[in-house]
């Protein structure tokens, strides 16, 4: 039997959703975004938003991941946030644009 491999689901969603809302509400977008700390330190975000946010722009990674992450991304001089997987399960044009403004006016990681 075959193991599912969520994280890998969950995190091809949320790129997809990512991806759909700068086109949707015409941003800049790197998706996938690796913040690249010599080998073997890369470490993976979903999205990097530059114009949103606060420092250098907003880091995107599953919820799961944040604890790891955010630590890394603020000493970057990035915002992180972390989504949980029920949020990009599905695509919702008004929910995503609501998260954008919500991350826009974001002054620390949340």
């Amino acid at each position: 039997m075959t193991e599912i491999d969520w994280h890998k689901i969950h995190t091809t969603r949320l790129t997809a959703c990512c991806q759909r809302a700068a086109a949707d509400l015409n941003l800049s977008i790197t998706s996938p975004f690796i913040l690249n700390e010599g080998q073997p330190h890369e470490h993976r975000f979903v999205a990097f938003f530059p114009r949103i946010g606060h420092h250098n722009g907003i880091v995107v990674c599953l919820a799961s991941d944040w604890e790891k992450l955010s630590e890394i991304a603020h000493a970057h001089g990035y915002t992180c946030v972390g989504v949980l997987p029920e949020s990009c399960a599905s695509y919702d044009p008004v929910r995503w644009a609501s998260f954008i403004k919500e991350w826009d006016v974001t002054t620390s990681d949340a």
